[in-house]
C-alpha cells in the first residue's frame, strides 16, 4: 500500500500543478470513495458467498446421504420428507444466488456512480476555466 500511496501523492502534486486544485482534490476524493465503497461492498458480499457456499455443501451432502442411505430412506418410506428437504435447501440457495447477484450490481452501479460523479466535477471544472480563460 506505500507505493499506491507515494504513487497517488505524485499524481495529486502534479495535477495540483498542471490543472489546480479542484481538480486534484476531485480526483484524491474519487479515489477515496471508490476504493472506501469498494471494501465497503466486498465484505458485504463476502458474508452473502459464505453463506451461499454452505446452503451449497448443505445441499450436496444432503444428495450424498439420500444417495448413500437410499435403502434405509425407501424402508422408512422417507423419499417425500427428503425431498423436501433438498427442495428447501435449494431455493434457499438459489435466492442466495440472487442475492449475490444484486450485491454484485449494487458494487458495479456504485463504482460507476462515484467515478461518473468525479468525472462531471472534473469537466465542469475544466469547462468553467475554458470559458473564463484560464
Amino acid at each position: 500500500t506505500v507505493p499506491t500511496a507515494v504513487e497517488a501523492a505524485v499524481v495529486m502534486i502534479c495535477l495540483w500543478k498542471k490543472f489546480g486544485v479542484v481538480e486534484a482534490m476531485t480526483v484524491l476524493a474519487t479515489i477515496a470513495g471508490y476504493s472506501a465503497f469498494t471494501i465497503w461492498v466486498t465484505r458485504w458480499r463476502s458474508e452473502i458467498r459464505k453463506d451461499m457456499n454452505a446452503l451449497e455443501n448443505k445441499a450436496s451432502g444432503r444428495v450424498s446421504d439420500s444417495l448413500l442411505n437410499y435403502e434405509t430412506v425407501k424402508y422408512f418410506t422417507n423419499e417425500k420428507h427428503e425431498g423436501d428437504v433438498y427442495e428447501e435447501t435449494l431455493r434457499r440457495y438459489q435466492d442466495m444466488a440472487l442475492t449475490n447477484q444484486r450485491s454484485l450490481s449494487v458494487l458495479n452501479f456504485g463504482q460507476t456512480a462515484i467515478f461518473s460523479v468525479g468525472l462531471l466535477v472534473v469537466m465542469g471544472s475544466t469547462v468553467g476555466k475554458v470559458v473564463r480563460g484560464v
